[in-house]
């Protein structure tokens, strides 16, 4: 850019070759414009860097960031993972006590029957009075009446 500068001013040198002053003029300049060039080529130069610099710093931290974004999707992922195995097993545990409440229905109900009782909860209630469900070997309290002490009956009558 230096000698560029330099000849188009020596051809205009040439070309007004009448007034002496022009020389001296025409160096001065090109001096003068050689000096703000290398100027703004320094300043330039120090913006180029300074730009570099940030642009490897912030890919430094776009790069960090993007390691920190995969490790919590990972993360994510893995306690997704874990709370479908949770529902899952929640679901399992609520079938077992469905199917363990059937079961304990179901031998309330045998032994109801077995001991000629109609079939249901362990008490009924009829006319106000409780009557008992036996219930092999146990013994009940019954109070069929608020003011009469409670009496014990047992599967087996004592004779």
């Amino acid at each position: 850019m230096h000698s560029e500068l330099a000849a188009m001013f020596r051809k205009r040198e040439r070309n007004d070759s009448g007034w002496g002053g022009y020389e001296k003029e025409t160096d001065q300049l090109i001096a003068t414009m050689i000096e703000t060039v290398l100027q703004e080529n320094t300043k330039l130069r120090g913006t180029n860097q300074k730009l570099h610099q940030d642009l490897a710093h912030t890919a430094g931290r776009v790069h960090q960031l993007s390691a920190n974004y995969n490790q919590i999707f990972s993360d994510n992922r893995e306690i997704d993972l874990k709370s479908r195995a949770w529902e899952r097993q929640a679901i399992q545990l609520q079938n077992n006590d469905q199917a363990l409440r059937a079961e304990l229905l179901r031998c309330q109900n045998q032994q109801s029957t077995a001991m000629g009782q109609a079939p249901g909860a362990l008490f009924n209630e009829k006319d106000g009075r409780k009557t008992s469900t036996w219930v092999a070997g146990s013994e009940l309290l019954v109070n069929a009446d608020r003011t009469a002490p409670a009496r014990k009956r047992t599967r087996f009558p004592q004779a």
